[in-house]
């Protein structure tokens, strides 16, 4: 509300705003709780926890927009100024209320018995019609007269009955469908199941509910009202870019989250020949993370905090902390170490050898760091880091390099270009020939291989 408040007034572009956003991950993960609870998890199939999500999500988003769009109408008193957000506010507890508890308890209350059906549909469809479907009430005063009346209807999957009236049929409905022995029951009349199932729902506001959601992967039904509104095509492209995104829909709450994230940026980046196959916390004195360069990268418990806050902050559209890019920084750079295609062994830590790797790496790491960022969906704010990281080893040697880059007027973009090249294809021993090369090669004949060498070596001197 402070949002719209300070916005004077709420328009569907703002879906993938932060504080809106948050309220339409708050409802998701309100009504994704069914799906992902304990009891459900091991037998919903993947791609359907992946439809059923999308439904969620989507249906959270469209209701997020009418909220907004009603709480958009009590910005202005009699007089058409605007109120004071404490008024404002005040005034809007009645759409709180009906959106986020009444209405809200009544949507998780479905969403529990809609998520239950869609996953026993999906076994009940791989039996096929080797077993009969039953359709029970709750048995006791409360149920809908409309409901009784389907109460013992037999049938096996493939009748047309079950396209549109397997529970829930209404909001609070209690009613489920079971799988029965064939013969236990006698089957039912089919038009005549029908005809029942179109009285339990002739209601206008009732035949939203006419679908099966099992057989449509959808949790919420299609021709919900939600989804009739003015600006219901930009609503859903917005919708659809917030899922679409690198870093989904999902709250990232945790490191193994982020590597999710990268495992599937790759998909599209091809950054890595293999997978990164963990991103674990480590504690260790004095190094902020390390790689065994095959796909397990170990980060610092700060870092790795930092970093699950920094791609959260990213998935919301919200600026990172100098905190969290700096965590950010150390994950890129062991990221980069893993982009190597052949040996990655530069042998003994304190040697020449390493240090030199250490220096092609993250150089190329900090000049890149803004495409990692944009490759999460995301914007790096503290680009100094770039030229300035001071809580790594590595900074003065970089550093030196590139004063060298500066003094000689060298293209940069070409200098990290071939630097890179090298370092990812190239045996790790040799990386200072690649960073001399990658001078010499840029200078107009400024530069000597020799005397580029030379620069090279001074990089690592006190």
């Amino acid at each position: 509300m402070n949002h719209i408040h300070r916005n004077k007034g709420y328009k569907p572009e703002m879906l993938a705003d932060g504080p809106v956003r948050e309220l339409i991950t708050a409802t998701c993960d309100t009504l994704t709780e069914p799906l992902h609870n304990i009891g459900l998890r091991q037998e919903v199939p993947p791609e359907l926890t992946a439809a059923l999500d999308e439904n969620i999500f989507l249906f959270s988003g469209f209701k997020t927009h009418h909220e907004l769009v009603e709480a958009s109408r009590m910005l202005k008193d009699d007089k058409g100024g605007f109120k004071p957000f404490n008024q404002f506010l005040k005034d809007v507890e009645t759409i709180n209320n009906t959106y986020n508890r009444n209405y809200l308890n009544a949507e998780y209350n479905f969403a529990t018995a809609s998520t239950q059906m869609a996953v026993k549909w999906k076994e009940w469809e791989a039996d096929g019609d080797d077993y009969d479907l039953q359709y029970r009430t709750a048995g006791d005063d409360r149920v809908r007269e409309e409901h009784a009346a389907l109460d013992g209807v037999t049938l096996p999957p493939s009748d047309p009955f079950w396209n549109h009236y397997l529970p829930p049929n209404g909001w609070n409905c209690r009613c489920t469908t079971v799988q029965v022995r064939k013969g236990k029951y006698p089957q039912s009349n089919s038009e005549e199941a029908i005809a029942r199932g179109q009285a339990c729902t002739a209601k206008p506001k009732q035949q939203i509910f006419r679908f099966n959601p099992g057989k449509q992967e959808k949790v919420f039904p299609p021709k919900h009202p939600y989804y009739k509104c003015a600006d219901k095509d930009i609503v859903s492209e917005k919708i659809s870019q917030m899922q679409s995104g690198p870093l989904g829909d999902k709250e990232i709450k945790h490191i193994q989250q982020v590597r999710s994230t990268l495992d599937k940026i790759n998909k599209e980046k091809k950054w890595f020949d293999h997978i990164i196959i963990e991103i674990n916390t480590k504690p260790t004195k004095g190094n902020n993370g390390e790689t065994d360069g095959a796909g397990t990268i170990s980060l610092a418990p700060k870092h790795a905090t930092n970093c699950v806050k920094a791609l959260e902050n990213i998935r919301m559209g919200k600026e990172c902390t100098k905190a969290q890019e700096t965590s950010m920084c150390t994950l890129w750079h062991e990221l980069t170490h893993n982009r190597h295609k052949g040996s990655a062994d530069a042998g003994n830590k304190n040697s020449d050898t390493r240090k030199y790797m250490e220096l092609a790496n993250e150089f190329v790491a900090r000049n890149t760091l803004d495409q990692f960022f944009e490759a999460l969906g995301g914007k790096l704010k503290h680009t100094e880091l770039m030229k300035d990281r001071d809580n790594t080893v590595y900074n003065p040697w970089v550093k030196k390099y590139q004063k060298a880059i500066d003094d000689y007027g060298i293209d940069q973009t070409k200098v990290v270009k071939d630097v890179q090249e090298y370092l990812f294809t190239k045996d790790y021993k040799t990386q200072d020939i690649g960073l001399a090369e990658a001078l010499m090669n840029n200078s107009d004949g400024k530069l000597t291989f020799k005397e580029a060498n030379e620069i090279v070596g001074k990089c690592l001197e006190k």
